[in-house]
This record gives structure tokens, sequence and C-alpha cells, in this order.
């Protein structure tokens, strides 16, 4: 415990010297004298600059039995380590004619053991556990905007705006013909995948073309085509082969004043469909009542194909085909005390044609939230949850129920913020170097936070994760925000 405090007290003393730096650049900028004049001259530039300087500790703690011949001698406790730290900034620009801008956003991960990811500890250990600091570029962009015929113009690393989410170094042209009834959309360039063990730099391609298309005022259609080329491992481990798929999709938006909005979509892989789904929200803001529903269905299996759009594809297994559900009606009710909010709902998760297998479960729950906000002053909060987790197969209940129970208590008001609580998963995934299906996990957490300065702010977390083994982890935090 002593080595731990010690960890900490050191590690906050790195915190404190990494944000003196932002410290001394805003001081720099403008005395309480001149803030006022500095302030107005730089009205016409939007700008920003958040950085945050973590670190973050990870303990687990098990009781593994030891074997000595054919008797099982009393469980040996076992516990292991993990400390990081992680910086993060994100800054970005527009001009003052607003046409002109561009964005940055990277984070560097620090090892503090020293150790990398050549010692097993209990899955402690992330992607991000090297011997040498680790460094990753997410956004890396510049950009031109106007209302006219070139709406948009960008190039660099960025994300994609149409279609399925994908990372990628390359340029996006949005063109305006006859705003705002259609827009047509090109991008492409070299896709990203940050976690890529393979050693070529430019093996990976994605190229989109596509229109949205308003014909009426309430309806809004998107229609995009999608190549991708990736170049994978075989079998043997030491050859390539080069993988094409060609991905299209149409997805449609409804709205109807402010109590209802819709959207569906259907997506296509080579010659099959892949995906189609659907989601509504029904508002009405004079009853304060409302609901939520939506589908999603995948209609073949995935692996490589498809997930290589993803930029962290590498860590992701075999999804099999399955239908999703989501159903939430809620209510507030506003009184003098405090507002309460009751929601009610059936979240659900089906395969469709293959049994239940690790990373691909039947799950299926339906809940009772309720909710109370700013009790007797403001500030105050709470939330108390209840569960029961089945399984759905066959649209037949299976095996046993399992009635779970959660909640939270809090406390916000200007500068600070306190709340602790506590929820459970029935399955929870950790994409570390292993990749692990964790089962029946309950988690115990508590944070507060403190804005030092309107640009300074400090939070520290506490959480337990209790299963088969005990996971504790303590993260503190300074961001700085301009």
């Amino acid at each position: 415990m002593k080595g731990m405090i010690k960890k900490l007290l050191n590690t906050f003393t790195i915190l404190a010297v990494v944000s003196v730096p932002f410290m001394q650049v805003r001081a720099s900028e403008e005395s309480s004298s001149t803030r006022v004049e500095a302030k107005n001259s730089y009205d016409e530039w939007d700008w920003w600059i958040f950085a945050s300087e973590e670190y973050r500790l990870r303990t687990s703690k098990s009781s593994q039995p030891s074997q000595t011949g054919d008797a099982l001698t009393s469980p040996a406790p076992a516990s292991e380590d993990d400390h990081d730290m992680r910086l993060s900034l994100d800054t970005g620009f527009r001009d003052p004619s607003g046409h002109w801008g561009g964005e940055v956003s990277a984070g560097l991960w620090a090892d503090l053991d020293g150790t990398g990811r050549d010692v097993e500890r209990a899955g402690l250990v992330s992607m991000y556990d090297y011997e040498q600091p680790w460094w990753d570029v997410y956004t890396l962009q510049a950009d031109y905007e106007s209302d006219g015929v070139l709406g948009l113009a960008r190039a660099g690393r960025q994300t994609s705006l149409f279609g399925l989410p994908a990372t990628f170094d390359g340029a996006t042209v949005l063109l305006n013909p006859s705003k705002p009834y259609l827009e047509l959309f090109v991008f492409g360039g070299r896709s990203v995948h940050f976690f890529d063990v393979s050693d070529g730099l430019f093996e990976d391609w994605i190229a989109s073309a596509g229109s949205v298309i308003r014909p009426l005022k309430w309806l809004k259609l998107e229609l995009d085509y999608r190549f991708l080329k990736e170049d994978i491992l075989l079998s043997d481990k030491e050859t390539t082969d080069a993988l094409m798929d060609h991905s299209y999709g149409l997805k449609a938006w409804v709205r109807h004043d402010d109590w209802f909005r819709a959207n569906a979509y259907v997506r296509g892989l080579n010659d099959s469909v892949s995906h189609a789904g659907a989601a509504a929200l029904f508002e009405h803001t004079g009853l304060d009542l409302g609901a939520d529903l939506g589908l999603d269905t995948q209609v073949t299996g995935l692996r490589e194909i498809n997930e290589s759009q993803d930029a962290y594809f590498v860590l992701l297994g075999q999804s099999l085909p399955s239908i999703r559900w989501i159903l939430d009606v809620w209510k507030i009710f506003d009184h003098e005390s405090a507002e309460y909010g009751l929601h009610a709902g059936w979240k659900a998760r089906n395969l469709l044609d293959d049994n239940d297998a690790p990373f691909n479960r039947n799950t299926s729950k339906v809940y009772l939230l309720f909710t109370v906000n700013d009790f007797l002053t403001k500030g105050p909060y709470f939330s108390a949850s209840v569960e029961d987790h089945f399984v759905l197969s066959e649209w037949e209940t299976t095996g046993e129920h399992t009635l779970t129970a959660g909640g939270s208590a809090g406390y916000e008001y200007k500068r600070a913020k306190v709340e602790a609580g506590t929820y459970y998963h029935q399955y929870k995934y950790d994409y570390y170097v292993d990749v692990l299906e964790l089962e029946d996990v309950r988690t115990y957490y508590g944070l507060m936070s403190y804005r030092i300065l309107d640009w300074l702010k400090l939070k520290a977390g506490y959480e337990v994760e209790i299963m088969d083994r005990d996971v504790h982890t303590v993260t503190l935090t300074l961001s700085q925000m301009y």
C-alpha cells in the first residue's frame, strides 16, 4: 500500500509538471489587464485546444488453485499491477471567413512499468504496453468549406462522412450542384488500421462515391458505393493475398415536426445483403413522454470481410448473423421537489442461424430505470435500476433468469462533481493483447472532479470489477481547455 501511495504521489507531481507549459502559454497570452483586448483581437478566429494527462493504475487480484500431484492445495493469491500514462491533444482552427480550417487529434501512451508486453499480467496488458512510448495520430486534416458548388474539400487523415465509419489518409470532395436538394461526394485514400501488424505501408486502399438527395423537406436519402482492397496474411503467415470488397448502401431519414424522427438502411457486400435496420424516436414535449425503437440485422457472417473498414478490425473476432433490438419508453415528471424520470425497456441480441458461442451470445434483458435530478436543491441526483437477464432462443426463453440491480448517487454544482454507483454486465469484452470474454461482471465505481480554473480541471476515478478475479482501476487526470 505504501508503494502504491508513493507511486500515486509521484504521478500527481508528473501531471502537475506536464500541465505547466499549458499554464505558461495561457499566462503569456494575456495578463489580467489586457485579457479583454486580447480576447477581442482573436474573436474573428475560431480555435480550440484540449489537452489531458492521465495516469492509470490497474491491479488484478485473484485466487488461483495450485496443484501438487493429484491433490489441490488451498488457493494461492496472485496480484499483478500495470501502470500507464496517457497524453492526448485535440486542437483545431477556422479562419475569419469560415472557409479554411484544420484539426489535429493525437495520443501518446507510456508504459511506466518498463516491462512492455512480454510479461503476462492477467489480462492487464494493453495494446500500448511497449518498452518505448507508443503514439497515434487519429486526425490530421485541413479543409475548405463554402456555400457554393464546392461544398467541402478535405485532405489528410480523416474519418468518412458517409456510409460506414472508416479512417483513411486521403481526400474528400463534396459538391452541391443543386443545394439543398442534391449533394455529390467522393473520397478515398490509404485505409488506416491503428493496430495493423502487416509490414506494408500502402497495401490497403479505400474509395467511395455517392449522393445525398432531399426530394422533400422531411425526407433525406443517402446512396453510397465503396471499394476496399486489403492485403491479408494467408494461413502460412508468410505470404499475402489481396482481398477486394464492394460495399453499397441506401439510408433514409424522415422527420415530422418535432415529435417524430426515423431512419432506415440496407447495406450490401459483394453479391449479398449484409445489414439492414431501422430506428424511430417518438417524443411529446408537452407530456414529457417518449419512446425509442431500434432494430439492426446482420444477415451474413463477417470476419476479415467488411471488418476491414473498422480502424481496430484486427481486434475483432468472427461476427455471426444476428438481430438486435431495443425498445425504451420514458416519462418525465416535473415536481417542485425534483425532476423525476422513469424508463422501461427491452434490449436483446439473438443469433439467426448459429448456436450460442463465445463473443456471439444470445442475450436479452428487460429493465426499469428510475432517475431523480436536482433533489430538493440544485445539484443532487440519483438513479436506481432493476434488470432481468435471460436467454432468448427461437423466440422462447431458456435457462434461468438473473435479476440484478444497479444505481448511482452524485452531486454536481458549479465547479465540483462527485458520483458513486454500481452496474452489472452479463458479458463484457476486454480488447487488450488477448481478447477476453468476461461473464457475470459486477462493477463498483466512484469519481470526483473539480475545475480549478476556467481552463484547468482535475479528475480522479476508481472502479473495481468483480468476476473470476478482481480488477481495481485508479485514474488521475489533468485536462486543459482553451
